[in-house]
């Protein structure tokens, strides 16, 4: 009984497609079955002929479900701009924010995750390192917790990988790990491998890292139900990804993700641009007007 509530819970919870798409089903199913009530006793049977005014009623829920769910164009409705950085709107209730700040100091609720980027080893060293996202952020909120957070993050990284501490050398590019309330505190975090080791033990990150992060992160994201994500320019400090190429893809795998990958549950991207000395200005505004163009 516990497992049909809910059961029952969920599918009420789940998108107005998939409400259309089940409900056109029950007609059709109905429309070819006779109910009747006998003798205190209900009966069921099946005609060979459909009652066409259900028949058509779910073809008509169908064909509003089919109209939902086409593919459209994928295209921003609207790019406004502040003092405090750029917001891109897409879709019915999603957005993209670009704002200048630092990872430390951003605000967060329960159903917000910060995002911080670490190398694929998951030892990273850059957690001491204040002039790091994950850096600044550890010894800012966990300054005498550093040991314990960085043995969680390498327990939860073997865990995705489903390998033993004996076996675990470097996990797969994009491999995200999800840290709820560390040491007590309020935060969700989550961990994302975007930069790799060499062999000559350098650290690196290219295109195709950040794709993979990106996807992983909202798809942590939606599996724990947070609503926003909140991430550094990724793949520009140690992992030495020039800045154009990396805020760009954020911004299009961010909304391909959101729109088109099933993770439409985030609703809200934040993108932290660390710019003290206001030098990235101009080429974060050209960026956010070609994506805009593009769309």
């Amino acid at each position: 009984m516990k497992e049909i509530f809910s059961w029952t819970k969920e599918l009420f919870k789940t998108a107005l497609d998939k409400l259309l798409f089940i409900f056109s089903i029950i007609i059709f199913i109905l429309s070819f079955t006779t109910i009747s009530y006998i003798n205190s006793k209900f009966n069921f049977a099946i005609n060979y002929y459909p009652n066409w005014i259900m028949l058509a009623f779910s073809i008509i829920v169908f064909i509003a479900f089919i109209f939902k769910t086409r593919p459209s164009k994928f295209e921003i409705s609207s790019v406004s701009n502040s003092s405090s950085g750029y917001k891109l709107q897409f879709g019915s209730n999603h957005c993209i924010q670009i704002t200048k700040g630092e990872i430390q100091n951003e605000v967060t609720d329960e159903y917000t995750a910060i995002v911080l980027p670490a190398n694929n080893a998951f030892d990273d060293n850059c957690m001491n390192d204040r002039n790091s996202a994950l850096g600044s952020f550890f010894l800012s909120h966990f300054p005498t917790g550093i040991t314990e957070i960085q043995k969680q993050i390498k327990t939860e990284a073997m865990k995705a990988c489903g390998q033993a501490k004996e076996t675990f050398k470097q996990a797969p590019i994009g491999t995200a790990i999800y840290l709820k309330n560390p040491l007590g505190s309020n935060f969700n975090i989550i961990v994302v491998a975007v930069t790799s080791i060499t062999p000559e033990q350098h650290i690196h990150a290219d295109t195709i890292s950040i794709v993979a992060a990106i996807k992983q992160i909202f798809n942590l994201a939606a599996q724990n139900r947070l609503t926003t994500v909140i991430m550094p320019v990724l793949g520009t400090g140690h992992g030495g990804l020039d800045f154009k190429s990396a805020l760009s893809l954020i911004l299009i795998q961010s909304m391909h993700c959101m729109q088109y990958e099933g993770f439409h549950h985030v609703r809200t991207a934040k993108v932290i641009v660390h710019d003290p000395t206001n030098q990235k200005d101009d080429l974060t505004r050209t960026i956010v007007q070609s994506i805009n163009s593009l769309t």
